[in-house]
């Protein structure tokens, strides 16, 4: 458990300084914290942040199952459908 702790603060210090190693970090956590809001609100971001926008949407399903108020699905929404427009 301290392994995925571990990695998923290198992700976030990772996406902090706008590396895209950070994905690795998160993919190692994600089976571990797929239940945990938070990290998939970071995991979403992220995915959007380096134009991995299917992985993001699929990301975004799980995190309206989980935490259908939360805030920051309307603004993924709006930043998936704003940057595939532009790539």
């Amino acid at each position: 458990q301290e392994t995925s702790v571990a990695n998923r603060l290198i992700g976030e210090i990772l996406l902090s300084k706008n590396d895209k190693k950070a994905l690795d970090y998160f993919k190692k956590v994600y089976y571990e914290s797929n239940t945990d809001p938070v990290f998939l609100n970071t995991l979403c971001y992220a995915y959007i942040h380096f134009n991995h926008f299917d992985l993001a949407q699929k990301i975004l399903i799980e995190l309206k199952q989980l935490d259908p108020g939360n805030p920051n699905i309307p603004k993924y929404e709006r930043m998936i459908t704003q940057r595939k427009e532009l790539n």
